[in-house]
């Protein structure tokens, strides 16, 4: 006898499937500051994205800001709902470049 896996219907439903399946991230890099290892961006996404997409569910982030700060929101959407997990602001000061200052605070 074998048991149909049964599509998740809800987003926190699909978040939780997804999350079971998800491993952690190896730690690839050192922080010669702290000396302590870490995983960087691409690391992290290359665990966390094709599990979340194999489940539905996409993750976004919306930049906002005026020059003075950045602003990023983000956002998890599937199965018809979304979530918004918060915003974090930067301010943007005393940057002689500014729109350098913007990419490293959305980054």
């Amino acid at each position: 006898m074998t048991t149909k896996k049964t599509e998740p219907q809800t987003l926190a439903s699909a978040f939780a499937a997804a999350q079971g399946e998800m491993g952690n991230a190896q730690k690839n890099l050192t922080n010669s500051h702290f000396n302590s290892g870490y995983a960087d961006l691409a690391t992290l996404r290359d665990v966390v994205m094709p599990v979340l997409s194999s489940h539905g569910i996409a993750l976004i982030q919306m930049v906002n800001g005026d020059g003075s700060y950045v602003s990023v929101t983000t956002r998890i959407m599937g199965h018809g709902e979304q979530m918004d997990c918060g915003s974090l602001t930067i301010p943007i000061t005393g940057a002689r470049n500014v729109s350098h200052a913007i990419g490293s605070a959305i980054t």
